[in-house]
C-alpha cells in the first residue's frame, strides 16, 4: 500500500501515547488518517530540510477528536 500523507497540527491520544494526526489518501484516492508517535531519518544522511520542515510545524492542538471534521 502506498499513502500520500500531510502533517497536521493535531495530536490525539492513542492508548496513552500522544500521536500527531496526518491526513492522507491511498494511491486510489481513499481518504485516511495516520497517527504517528515518532518519525526519524538516518543520522548519516542529509536531513537539514527534514529537520527544518518538522520544526516549522505549528504547535499541536490539544487532543481534538480526529474524526469530527
Amino acid at each position: 500500500m502506498q499513502l500520500h500523507i500531510e502533517s497536521t497540527d493535531r495530536i490525539e491520544d492513542v492508548d496513552g501515547v500522544p500521536c500527531r494526526v496526518w491526513k492522507g489518501t491511498t494511491a486510489n484516492g481513499t481518504p485516511c488518517i495516520v497517527l504517528i508517535h515518532r518519525i526519524a531519518v538516518r543520522e548519516d544522511r542529509d536531513h537539514e530540510e527534514f529537520t527544518r520542515e518538522l520544526r516549522e510545524m505549528p504547535e499541536p492542538a490539544k487532543f481534538p477528536r480526529i474524526l469530527e471534521e
